[in-house]
């Protein structure tokens, strides 16, 4: 009896939780970074969720509202490691890797 009122209550909850943050997420998407930087997304003044996950192997620089200047200008995101700021920024967003080349992937949602 309580696991089929708690595959109930699952059942009812789930999509209230989805519902309650009222975000339509994205296709997920992949950039390639080299030492050039690079525009990763456009400016989305309705995000509200961002994550970007460095698969690459080398660390990668991100800056929002405009490209990197340097390998030191921005947020770093090393290998294998990901950034996922608490409030999405609505401008654009900049990457570059710090030597070679790396990935990033990325999810975001209105």
């Amino acid at each position: 009896m309580k696991k089929l009122l708690l595959g109930a209550l699952l059942i009812f909850l789930i999509p209230l939780m989805v519902w309650a943050n009222n975000i339509i997420f994205y296709s997920p998407g992949t950039a390639s970074l080299t030492t050039t930087p690079s525009q990763i997304l456009t400016s989305n003044s309705l995000r509200k969720y961002l994550i970007l996950v460095n698969t690459g192997s080398n660390t990668v620089i991100i800056k929002t509202g405009a490209a990197p200047a340097s390998s030191t200008d921005g947020i770093p995101i090393p290998a294998g490691g990901n950034w996922e700021p608490f409030q999405a920024p609505g401008n654009s967003i900049y990457g570059r890797a710090v030597t070679g080349t790396s990935t990033i992937e990325y999810q975001q949602g209105n």
